[in-house]
């Protein structure tokens, strides 16, 4: 469940950026949390040029990846308790809270 929250806040954190900035193509977003056992966050979020759309049409296509890990004494319980969900979505960058298409 945290972790599609996580992915939640990515798909929302991409959305704003996008509108507010349009050469954004994406980062590395790595969040703070209060509660340290779950140390271990990333959201990966990249925007690119969507296939097939024409220049005019300022279609973009936005992969975010959220990955939750638990804060844990080994690498190998680390990989035990991580989980990960993405979401694929094309957006118009003139209008970016327009209703997003999964591409799922």
């Amino acid at each position: 469940m945290q972790t599609e929250w996580l992915l939640d806040a990515g798909i929302n954190r991409a959305i704003t950026r996008i509108a507010a900035d349009d050469s954004y193509e994406g980062e590395n977003w790595i969040p703070a949390f209060e509660n340290s056992r779950y140390a271990k966050a990333n959201v990966e979020i990249s925007v690119a040029p969507a296939a097939g759309g024409d220049d005019a049409s300022n279609l973009v296509s936005v992969d975010v990846i959220a990955t939750l890990a638990r804060s844990v004494d080994s690498a190998a319980m680390e990989i035990a308790t991580r989980t990960q969900k993405s979401y694929t979505f094309q957006v118009s960058k003139s209008n970016p809270h327009s209703a997003a298409t999964n591409d799922e």
